[in-house]
């Protein structure tokens, strides 16, 4: 059979139509002009009556002007709200937005929220029973079992923390003003994949190290980032026990590295690994998380499995299987009960811990679930969001 014969190029004309006026001249700004995190060219109008201020004439011609203050010049990776700091001359705390960018800077922004105290976390709060597992039918199947000696007993849910003892005044949010910029540090020399608030803000980076920033210092030594503990590759993600002071970093190198915070010294209290899969790529962790007593940590990586570790004695405790791909986030309820996994596979589980296995499937995200948080000591609300931007909240009580 002969081959099909080549259709014959067309060309096709476009009329570009005349300028209704002259086309507008621009000049180059001069070489001292701040750039404030704008990455574009800086060009403005030659003919403008006040060329002699740059900054005036961009403000006024452009749309997209530069900044007057600094700004990320790459994405931002993590970001972190701190609801409990009361600021100079302020009554109340107003919220500052931490925010961490690819460009290894954390900028930090006054929200001005109006600020109330918060009477009680959650009303209907479960301290008792297998709220849990009466909601997702397997109450009669753990109503007679025992827990685990590494499951803490005590019950300290209803304690409010510190960091939670205010909540956004909801009446009066709709009246403050967009959030403005505080101050800058550039705390790294690559990307900040997380950021944790304690005693001082907490952050992984992609150069292998965890900095530790005061950003209410009054002498400029104490507002250097200073490194409190380093990994051989990326680190990707942070977890802090309150009650212990200790944070726990988790590397690409295939290890969890626990820093202590009332002593900070170059080697940590204990280094985990996966002991199984030593050296594998899928070793790499990509989700960690702790409860706040600080008697377990939780681990996911490509591995597709969330392995435990009692973090008192270093020990693995389990791993729990029902993920199809990477395991990307990580919750734990305070009483060290419950978790909550997010995955490339597009699904969330929620793990008894006490009976090792997955109590409910979430499924409703159509891509990647990158993120999880909740403020809710049982996880019976949270937030979950995933690689299209999509965030989506869950309230089994709502």
């Amino acid at each position: 059979m002969p081959p099909a014969p080549t259709p014959k190029p067309r060309r096709i004309s476009y009329i570009v139509p005349p300028p209704d006026g002259p086309p507008k001249r621009l000049r180059l700004p001069p070489l001292d002009t701040p750039r404030n995190g704008r990455t574009a060219p800086l060009l403005f109008p030659a003919d403008a009556a006040d060329a002699s201020t740059p900054s005036l004439v961009a403000s006024s011609y452009f749309t997209n002007a530069p900044s007057k203050t600094p700004q990320h010049r790459l994405g931002v990776t993590a970001l972190a709200l701190d609801t409990s700091t009361t600021l100079s001359g302020r009554p109340t705390p107003e919220g500052i937005l931490y925010s961490g960018g690819r460009d290894g800077m954390i900028i930090a922004w006054e929200q001005g929220t109006p600020m109330r105290i918060r009477n009680h976390r959650y009303p209907d709060l479960h301290t008792t029973g297998h709220h849990w597992e009466s909601m997702t039918g397997w109450d009669d199947e753990d109503s007679d079992e025992d827990e685990e000696d590494w499951v803490d007993p005590s019950n300290t849910m209803l304690n409010v923390p510190f960091e939670e003892r205010w909540e956004p005044d909801y009446e009066g949010i709709h009246e403050h003003g967009p959030g403005t910029f505080r101050q800058c540090v550039q705390s790294h020399a690559d990307w900040i994949n997380d950021i944790v608030l304690c005693n001082y803000n907490r952050t992984p980076s992609n150069d292998g190290t965890i900095k530790a920033w005061n950003p209410h210092g009054t002498q400029a030594s104490e507002m250097a980032p200073a490194v409190i503990g380093e990994h051989t590759d990326y680190v990707r993600c942070v977890a802090y026990s309150r009650e212990r002071n200790w944070i726990a970093s988790g590397s690409f190198d295939r290890t969890i590295k626990l820093w202590d915070l009332h002593q900070p010294h170059p080697d940590p209290l204990m280094v985990l690994s996966v002991p199984d899969t030593v050296g594998s790529p899928k070793a790499s962790v990509y989700g960690l998380a702790t409860h706040p007593l600080g008697h377990l940590i939780a681990a996911g990586s490509p591995e597709r499995v969330v392995r435990l570790w009692d973090a008192r004695t270093g020990n693995k405790i389990s791993k729990l299987v029902g993920h199809t791909d990477n395991i990307r986030a990580l919750l734990l309820s305070e009483d060290g009960k419950y978790l909550l996994s997010g995955s490339s596979d597009r699904t969330i589980k929620l793990w008894s811990l006490t009976a090792q296995r997955c109590l409910h499937t979430f499924a409703y995200h159509t891509d990647s679930v990158w993120s999880l948080f909740s403020n809710h000591p049982n996880l019976e609300v949270f937030y979950s969001g995933d690689r299209s931007g999509l965030v989506c909240k869950v309230d089994v009580e709502g």
